[in-house]
Formats: C-alpha cells, structure tokens, sequence
C-alpha cells in the first residue's frame, strides 16, 4: 500500500453501504488479508443495503441515524435491536486494542474493559503508528456516515505538529522544515484548476506563513510569483482570507508557472520539496471533437486536464493520427471526458484506439536469387544477387538489420 510505504497514517471507510451486497465485515476481512493491519473497525450499520439509515459508534455506544434528505445525524442510545450484537462488538474492540496498546492493555487487565478515553487515545496512538486502522462505514451518496468520518479524522489521524519536520534539498542539501508559523514559508502545490474567477492554484502548507499580495519563489520554476488572493476552500465555496500558517489547506490565485509538484517558498530560503510521484496510465481511449471547427477547443481542453491531472497523459499516434488519452482506469477517463463536456461544452467521441498493423516476416526464405547485367558502352555492370530473409531474433532488436556477406567484390556499401 502507498501509504505504509511513505508511512503516512490512515483510516478506512467503506462506502455505499446502502447498495445490494454491502458487507462491512467482508471488507474488514479483505483489508487484513491484503493490506495486513489489523482493522479496527468501531461502527456497527444500522440496517442492511437499501434500509441503512444510520450507524451505532462503538467507542462510545451510541447511535447516529439519518433521516432522508436531512445533512445533520439524529444522535440517541443504540437500538434494542441491536444492543447485544453492539455490546459484543465492543469487546472485540476492546480485547483488538489491548493486544496492540500497552496501556490499553494495563487497563483492559486492571479494569476488565477500557474506556471510552482511553480506547479513543489508543486508537489514535496505532493509527499514528501504522500497528491498526480504525475502519468505518457510511453511504456519501446518501451523505450517512460522512460526519462521523470527519470527526475520526480529527480524532485519530495525527496533526502536522505529530508529525516530523517535512524535508527537502536546498542547493543539494538535504534541509528539515518544522511545521511553526514563524519558521521560512515553504508549500507545495498538489493541485492545479481552472475555475470560473480564473486559475487556482491549491497548497499545503508545510512550514512559515503566507499573506495576501506575498511575493514568493518558484524552486522549480526559478521564478517569483505573486499571490494575488488565499481562498479556504469548502467544496465549492470559497472564502478570501488574508493568511495562511504551517498545517494550512488553501487555494492561491496569481501564481503563472507553478504546476503539480512545485515547491513555492520563501525568496531568501529555497527549499525544493519532494514531489508526488504520478501513477503510470493503464487504460487508453480514442477521442476526438464531433465537429471540426472544436479540434483546437479539444486541444486546449485536453492540456488544461492534463496540467489539473498529471495521472492523465496524452499523445498523437504518428500512424493512425488519432488523439489519445490515458488514465488509471476507466472510470477515471470517462469522468475526464465528462468533465471536458460540461465545462468547455465540447461534444466528443471516444473508442478504443486503433492498431496501425504492419506486416512481418514470419518465417525464414533462403536463395532468393537475382541476376543484374548491365551494358551502355564503356565498362559493363554485372552481379549476381543472392538474398536471404529470417525474422529477426529477440536479441537485434527492434527494426530491420542488413548484413553483407559480399567478399572480395568491388560492390559500392551504397
């Protein structure tokens, strides 16, 4: 998993519980089997597919329904229903956690069950250290379980004060960066988009503080760049702020140059920071405009979705003429292609790319013989031609390979 590998904390969620086959302790089971945490798992659905309404909190026994079309959960005690199956959920959290957390441990010995202050802490102490992961459930269709999931996030994932100073090369050196508003400024764009009031460019903030009309640097760039306006992001809300601190989400508008992966910093301080790494594209897709007159609208559409994606590639294939976009999947293609629709109102078709094909040798002929004679007057012309043809080997590689085995002759190498 990507995340053990760079050893970032993180919790699960399964999602659309409310669709046919929905099964949280299927999917807890999967995550041990695949991922190897051990899963946590500290919600209970209430109801199954299309009557999920809601979900008992294990850590502190209580239950969060949601009514139809309502954003804020009804909070009240866990149905009669299902208080046992509840309670014995709970221990199995409880014995999950003792065997991992010493102190969770000590307790679960002394008292015979813990807390709910006390399992809170233990889990955010294995979600920090990679020994658990806390899993939850919900429906983000039907907006049930996405504020419990919030409030996990902020209980149990670490803030960057947990977290160790991020770090970065300065003129070849490795330097460390703490997460202090006092320290120099240092953010790195993870995130590129046209929006209506212009291009917005999105920032983590990792070290030092950023103001409005703030000059700052470009490290891959080699430019400075000017912040025009800070925006706190909330979906597709936004709201002007003046300033920016270490740990600070935000979108920026003003930079030019800057692209996903570019470190903006501090003029007297550059710091490169390491860049996230774009998954190679699996999946391709054909697509062109429907009508002529929108081939250049396409094109610009297509570079702007690969400067706001950089997982999206594209190419021309010289053979076949054909426009062709790669992504990781296709559910990640077709919301590209829908995307390019709804904004750039283009209309354009997709299909499998072509295959220019190309005949081959397939198997070796010997002896095949030719005869030139020349006579103009003067000195005469006269070979004797005698080819043979063999598929090439895996180890010439690819394209066509002549070999002469023309001796003694005075045959011009043209």
């Amino acid at each position: 998993m990507l995340a053990a590998r760079h050893g970032v904390p993180c919790i699960a969620f399964v999602n659309k519980m409310g669709r046919a086959g929905a099964d949280l302790d299927a999917a807890a089971g999967s995550i041990r089997r695949r991922l190897h945490p051990a899963p946590l798992v500290v919600q209970l659905p209430i109801g199954r597919e299309d009557g999920f309404t809601g979900v008992v909190d294990l850590v502190r026994l209580r239950a969060l329904v949601w009514a139809d079309g309502r954003e804020v959960a009804d909070e009240g005690p866990v149905p009669e229903t299902l208080r046992d199956e509840a309670h014995r959920r709970r221990r199995l959290l409880e014995e999950a956690v003792a065997e991992l957390h010493p102190a969770a441990l000590e307790e679960f010995c002394t008292e015979g069950s813990l807390s709910a202050q006390t399992l809170s802490a233990a889990l955010r102490d294995l979600t920090r250290t990679g020994d658990g992961l806390v899993v939850l459930c919900g429906s983000a269709y039907r907006n049930r379980g996405i504020e419990p999931l919030l409030d996990a996030v902020t209980a149990y994932l670490p803030s960057p004060l947990d977290v160790p100073p991020v770090r970065g090369t300065q003129d070849g050196v490795v330097a460390e960066r703490p997460a202090d508003p006092a320290a120099p400024f240092a953010a790195l764009v993870f995130k590129v988009a046209a929006a209506p009031t212009g291009r917005l460019t999105y920032l983590r903030v990792y070290s030092g503080t950023v103001r409005k009309g703030a000059a700052v640097w470009d490290a891959s760039a080699r430019c400075t760049e000017r912040i025009a306006r800070l925006l706190r992001v909330q979906a597709d809300r936004h709201s002007e702020v003046e300033v920016a601190v270490a740990g600070d989400i935000v979108a920026v508008a003003g930079p030019k140059a800057a692209r996903v992966g570019t470190t903006l910093c501090e003029p007297g301080y550059p710091l490169v920071l390491e860049p996230p790494a774009a998954a190679d594209s699996v999946v391709s897709v054909a697509i062109e405009a429907c009508w002529t007159g929108d081939t250049e609208r396409l094109a610009s559409a297509l570079a702007n979705l690969v400067e706001e994606d950089p997982s999206l590639a594209i190419r021309s294939d010289p053979e076949t003429g054909q426009t062709v976009l790669s992504g990781l999947g296709e559910l990640h293609l077709e919301v590209a292609v829908e995307k390019i629709r709804r904004a750039r109102g283009l209309e354009v078709r997709t299909g499998r790319p072509e295959v220019a094909y190309r005949e081959t040798v397939a198997r070796g002929v010997s002896g095949l013989a030719y005869r030139h004679v020349k006579q103009d007057g003067g000195t005469g012309q006269f070979a004797h031609v005698v080819l043979n043809v063999e598929p090439a080997g895996p180890a010439d590689g690819d394209g066509f390979t002549f070999r002469s085995a023309v001796a003694g002759g005075r045959v011009p190498r043209e």
